[in-house]
């Protein structure tokens, strides 16, 4: 069977200084406005790094393919 999704991996980084609460809300603000990311599985968003000199963040949508297999672009 075919599957009809694809798991996207996005890394990003903010300065220590940063909101982090507000960061994780952009992100998944952005996450949630763009009609190619599935709502289930929902995308996960979580800290993943407390890097040298950025807080780390990996956003983890799932977007639906087109008719060929390949996955569609997310829009940031």
């Amino acid at each position: 069977m075919k599957r009809r999704s694809k798991l996207i991996l996005g890394m990003f980084g903010v300065s220590y200084t940063d909101d982090i609460e507000k960061t994780e809300k952009v992100l998944a603000d952005i996450v949630s406005q763009d009609d190619k990311v599935l709502v289930d599985p929902e995308p996960m968003i979580h800290l993943h790094e407390l890097a040298g000199s950025s807080v780390n963040f990996i956003v983890r949508p799932w977007g639906k393919r087109d008719d060929t297999g390949m996955s569609i672009g997310i829009s940031p």
